[in-house]
């Protein structure tokens, strides 16, 4: 994605400011400490945020992209959410087994 905006015109700074990464659980203490040195550039100074609807609801995001194995997470109330935010949003839910997909179809 990086390389992406950067061949659109982007620079690096832009790039970074434009990608949101959000462990699997934030505010927990367990997981608080997963980041490491690649993500530094991702940091960005907001507000505590407690789940991912909050997220989206405070960063507008024109897309959301799972790769946590939580089942369930792109709740309905965040689809619709997305789909207000931009109508044909992107939305991935890309972790495998189904059973630990962050969404379906359904």
């Amino acid at each position: 994605m990086l390389m992406h905006m950067k061949s659109e015109g982007a620079n690096e700074e832009q790039a970074y400011s434009m990608i949101y990464i959000m462990m699997e659980s934030p505010g927990n203490e367990e997981t608080s400490g997963a980041y490491d040195s690649s993500h530094v550039k991702f940091v960005k100074d907001m507000p505590e945020i407690k789940n991912l609807y909050e997220i989206v609801t405070t960063v507008q995001p024109n897309g959301i992209i799972g790769v946590s194995a939580q089942g369930g997470a792109f709740t309905p109330e965040i689809m619709k959410e997305m789909c207000k935010i931009k109508e044909q949003s992107i939305i991935f839910a890309l972790s495998n087994p189904a059973v630990k997909a962050e969404g379906t179809a359904k």
